[in-house]
């Protein structure tokens, strides 16, 4: 079940995402499955220019499509990882995170559940500001090799 955190946070941000992306820009949003009920209950998903609702994606397809985004919203922290690591803004629409080092380090930014701070945060990524971060450290890929190289350590006398 959904707090009551999150569903605020959902509800408030719902029209003001629509908000930040109109302007010419292409967006793409998950169709999760209350979207999916009610569309099987006879409900129209709802129909922007340049807005698409897409059936959940494999992962590589999903990657893809964050690796050419402009920005991301979620509240997700797999998906905070993952633009961190691409290098592109993440916006999450939560009071806190398990991946605290993806807004001390990366590109990940809390906007809470506050809808103007979100507009604000994400008016500045499109406009070419926001946050840019880095990749922290030790996230370069090579963590089986110095896994690998502690454990033939350990292993020898």
């Amino acid at each position: 079940r959904l707090t009551r955190e999150v569903r605020a946070a959902r509800g408030a941000t719902r029209a003001h995402t629509w908000q930040v992306c109109n302007g010419g820009a292409t967006t793409r949003c998950d169709a999760d499955r209350a979207v999916r009920r009610r569309e099987r209950n006879g409900h129209s998903r709802a129909s922007r220019p340049g807005l698409y609702w897409l059936d959940p994606l494999g992962y590589l397809d999903f990657l893809c499509l964050m690796d050419h985004a402009r920005l991301v919203l979620t509240d997700s922290g797999g998906i905070q990882e993952e633009t961190t690591a691409l290098g592109v803004p993440c916006l999450t629409i939560r009071e806190n995170t398990e991946r605290p080092v993806t807004v001390t380090e990366g590109t990940n930014t809390l906007v809470g559940s506050d809808p103007r701070r979100l507009l604000a945060e994400a008016g500045a990524i499109v406009d070419g500001g926001g946050k840019r971060g880095r990749v922290p450290e030790l996230w370069d890929g090579r963590a089986a090799r110095r896994i690998a190289n502690i454990l033939k350590r350990a292993a020898t006398p």
